[in-house]
């Protein structure tokens, strides 16, 4: 014959003990006696820890469920958008992308329609369009290269920010958004043209933006194309690079091949302490780079809400004031033909919204 086995998880366990049910004097006495039961002073302490340890598990449960939030970033140099844009709709589409960073876009406006048909329904695009040289349109020179994109969820109400001003060596696009119940997440999409060489002119501005988003707050991702050779330990540029970003506690997360000439040009960058599940490099098919995807797990906002409440400031209630207000009502003064619940109703109306209005306004 087999016997069943019952299983129960901490949670379970801790939830038996309650006072649901009281158990009649004879017998508690009869249990004091022989020592079973202590009685409710001795075992006060018993009950505290009881309850904190059942507070605690209900806590993990409730952090085992609602902070295991995945966030899905892409990240591609499209090489010119062009007849592209389709291409980038599928991938943002088939992948669930929550945010999508495009660098070398080369589109002159945020008019532009190949990037208005780069968004998938349920999305919105914050760009940055290319700088043209007003020397190159004298000269009937058609301006090649930069300007970068974002494309991100429309639930997620994304904002733009300005760190920096004129820079001279890359160009940039800041947003910030906030997805429900979770913490801000801050992305930076850069772009640097690698036509320039590597400058100390640039060092200097890329410390300028670290500083800048040292004043923000919430998760920062950093994406784009610097186009230095990450994987070259013996690169000057790439060294002196990760020597500052770990002045600031960045870390570079892409590590394989993003170029179909070879080398690491793209990069997922974020602070230290971020939890990364997955980071892919796709073979590079529309352009001459990888797409690039990431999953971050972000965490729960856990900061009290500020709410406001509507309560009466008794301790300012004036007395003698209501009482000459209820006396010169419709309730103390009948007219003739009107009926009591009429000048009641009436007061309702009246007197009483005016002792509402002593109202205070706080935040808990």
């Amino acid at each position: 014959m087999s016997i069943a086995k019952l299983k129960f998880n901490r949670l379970e366990l801790l939830s038996l003990n309650c006072r649901k049910f009281v158990v009649p004097r004879k017998v508690r006495k009869t249990l004091f006696t022989h020592r079973l039961w202590k009685p409710s002073k001795e075992r006060g302490w018993f009950n505290k820890i009881t309850r904190c340890l059942l507070n605690e598990a209900k806590s993990e449960c409730e952090s085992d469920q609602y902070s295991n939030k995945c966030l899905k970033i892409a990240e591609i140099n499209i090489n010119g958008l062009g007849k592209k844009y389709t291409f980038v709709k599928d991938i943002i589409t088939d992948h669930e992308i929550d945010i999508m960073a495009v660098c070398e876009s080369r589109h002159s406006s945020s008019e532009d329609v190949v990037l208005r048909r780069m968004v998938p329904e349920g999305y919105c695009c914050l760009d940055v369009a290319r700088k043209v040289n007003d020397d190159k349109v004298i000269k009937g020179i058609a301006p090649v290269g930069g300007g970068v994109a974002v494309v991100v969820r429309e639930s997620m109400k994304p904002t733009m920010i300005e760190l920096v001003h004129d820079l001279k060596t890359f160009e940039y696009i800041c947003i910030s958004r906030f997805p429900k119940k979770f913490k801000r997440v801050l992305l930076l999409n850069i772009y640097r043209p690698g036509s320039q060489q590597v400058t100390n002119c640039f060092y200097t501005e890329i410390q300028l933006i670290f500083e800048g988003l040292e004043m923000q707050h919430g998760h920062i991702i950093i994406t784009g194309d610097l186009n230095i050779h990450f994987e070259d330990e013996t690169n000057s540029h790439d060294m002196r690079l990760l020597t500052l970003m770990d002045a600031f506690g960045y870390k570079q997360h892409v590590m394989s091949s993003t170029h179909v000439l070879g080398g690491t040009l793209d990069v997922i960058i974020t602070k230290e302490n971020e939890i990364i599940k997955t980071v892919d490099v796709l073979p590079p098919t529309l352009s001459d780079h990888g797409l690039v995807l990431a999953e971050f797990v972000i965490a729960v906002d856990r900061s009290i809400p500020v709410l406001t409440k509507l309560i009466r400031s008794f301790k300012k209630f004036d007395k003698q004031i209501f009482q000459k207000e209820l006396l010169d009502s419709d309730l103390c003064c009948f007219c003739s033909g009107r009926s009591t619940e009429t000048a009641i109703l009436k007061v309702r109306m009246t007197e009483y919204r005016n002792i509402t209005l002593r109202v205070e306004i706080i935040k808990s």
